[in-house]
């Protein structure tokens, strides 16, 4: 079972924020890299009300302390074909907020698109793309 614990502080995550046009972007890895990497989805889980408190707090200074009543119930990440792979024995896990994907290989000087997949409780189903870059050197 996966826990929050799995999900630690990491410069590997990138935050879904509604209605944002940003691309998110990982770090960059070298190709001998293999590692774990976040979706942290809660911002995109909020109804509307939990997204007004959310922003109030915000505004305000004040940590974001609303937790969305809706739940990740289902999680896919969907690589690119290429060289960028991610490492048997390694899979992709989530809790009711969070995704993560680990990620090994690539061909260096490539920006690879990586998609998460989710399903809520609520019924939804979204999709987040994140883009990550293999190092040169």
């Amino acid at each position: 079972m996966t826990s929050l614990s799995d999900f630690v502080a990491s410069p590997r995550s990138a935050c879904a924020r509604p209605g944002s046009q940003a691309a998110l972007w990982w770090p960059s890895k070298t190709l001998a890299d293999v590692a774990d990497y976040d979706v942290n989805w809660t911002w995109r889980l909020y109804s509307a009300e939990e997204l007004a408190k959310a922003y109030a707090q915000q505004r305000a200074g004040r940590p974001v302390d609303i937790v969305p009543s809706d739940k990740i119930v289902s999680s896919a990440f969907l690589l690119p074909v290429g060289a960028l792979e991610g490492p048997d024995g390694k899979p992709s896990t989530f809790i009711d907020v969070m995704t993560k994907v680990w990620l090994g290989g690539g061909d260096a000087g490539e920006i690879y698109a990586v998609v998460n997949r989710i399903t809520t409780a609520g019924g939804r189903a979204m999709d987040q793309s994140v883009q990550i870059r293999v190092k040169t050197a």
